[in-house]
């Protein structure tokens, strides 16, 4: 009896399965299904960075100072990736400006498109970034979000957002949860050493620690507290021993000896207009 209840089961599901026609069965990884995303998994990180797993957004900062000092505009990309099969033709990116947290207007840049191109996983939204008088003392910032085309459904929420910012400062370190993190050991104002996003930052502190600690400027050669050396010291052991710190405090200290008692502020950031202080580890 037993048996039999065991086959009759295996038939029932097997008419089951075969009632079930092949266009009824959707494949997310075909081209009808694909989905468009910003990279941010695996791979894509070294290929792609600027994914901030802690915020769920896609970070890209460009200065004008690290372009020719002539330029006038730059053409800046968003990459962004098909979560699925290559297409024989170009796919439209859908996609939408945040308006009410973007400080950047119509004026400020142009977008030039937003495309997959055919035969190709990954794709971009091209910006054409303009500059305009005041980004010597603020940057502008664009906060976009992924949307459905008629080639592209939206991604999964956690890789749809991003935003773009660019002045002509110095150039912001890179976005990724260690040097986030480096930055936040090396300053204190008030929050967590361990916070994975750059919401404290201001380029007054960031030039504090290039100038102190003899740091490049360039944004690529920031270094990390986890794995980075600098002049053969390492730089969490140097954060840990203080000597960061002292660096950091004396350039501070001489700065307001040089301003007539005036301690540097910061100039962006959630400490804006507060002292910038040097951070002692714990």
């Amino acid at each position: 009896m037993k048996n039999n209840i065991v086959i009759i089961g295996a038939l029932f599901i097997a008419l089951m399965l075969g009632s079930c026609k092949k266009d009824d069965i959707l494949y997310f990884d075909s081209e009808k299904n694909s989905a468009v995303s910003f990279p941010g998994f695996g791979t894509e990180v070294r290929l792609y960075p600027g994914y901030n797993a802690a915020t769920q957004t896609f970070f890209r900062n460009y200065s004008f100072l690290s372009g020719p000092s002539s330029a006038t505009s730059a053409t800046i990309d968003l990459p962004v990736k098909v979560v699925g099969n290559r297409s024989a033709h170009d796919r439209v990116v859908g996609y939408k400006i945040i308006s009410d947290k973007s400080s950047a207007t119509g004026s400020d840049y142009a977008i030039l498109e937003a495309v997959i191109p055919a035969g190709e996983l990954f794709g971009h939204i091209r910006f054409e970034l303009f500059k305009t008088p005041g980004l010597d003392t603020e940057q502008k910032e664009l906060f976009i979000e992924l949307t459905a085309s008629e080639d592209l459904a939206r991604g999964t929420n956690e890789y749809i957002k991003a935003q773009l910012s660019w002045h002509n400062m110095l150039p912001m370190p890179p976005i990724g949860t260690f040097e986030c993190r480096t930055y936040n050991f090396l300053i204190n104002n008030g929050q967590s050493m361990n916070l994975a996003d750059y919401s404290y930052y201001s380029s007054n502190a960031h030039l504090a620690i290039l100038e102190a600690l003899n740091w490049p400027k360039e944004p690529e050669l920031w270094p990390r507290y986890n794995s980075g050396v600098v002049n053969g010291i390492s730089v969490l052991a140097a954060i840990q021993n203080g000597i960061y710190y002292n660096l950091i405090k004396d350039y501070l200290d001489n700065y307001a000896a040089a301003n007539g008692g005036e301690r540097l502020k910061h100039n962006g950031g959630l400490a804006v207009g507060q002292d910038v202080i040097a951070r002692v580890w714990p």
